[in-house]
């Protein structure tokens, strides 16, 4: 935001396209967005069973995830990314995340 001639002009760019463009305002809102906390979900990806991955179309037909199959125990273990680790949530929603993903255990 810079001032010209007495009027703000802010200086706005789409994170997609990576496009500028100016335009006068009078006020301007700043929203930072929020970064997913899923350092821990990298940490452990490498050594789960599933690799962290979820099989989409069986999420969405609310049908067991194929990775239920494979056999745990010795140190072995299934990973998911739900709530935090995919984007900011409330409470609720990480445990709807969790809800669809584990309700077949």
């Amino acid at each position: 935001v810079y001032e010209e001639d007495g009027k703000k002009i802010a200086v706005i760019r789409n994170e997609y396209t990576e496009e500028q463009e100016e335009r006068a305002v009078d006020q301007v809102v700043i929203e930072n967005g929020s970064t997913p906390n899923d350092q821990l979900y990298w940490a452990l990806k490498p050594e789960s069973v599933n690799r962290g991955q979820v099989d989409v179309h069986k999420l969405f037909a609310s049908e067991p995830q194929p990775c239920l199959s494979e056999e745990l125990g010795n140190g072995r273990f299934l990973l998911f990314r739900v709530g935090d680790c995919i984007s900011m949530h409330n409470i609720h929603g990480a445990i709807y995340d969790a809800l669809r993903l584990c309700k077949d255990f």
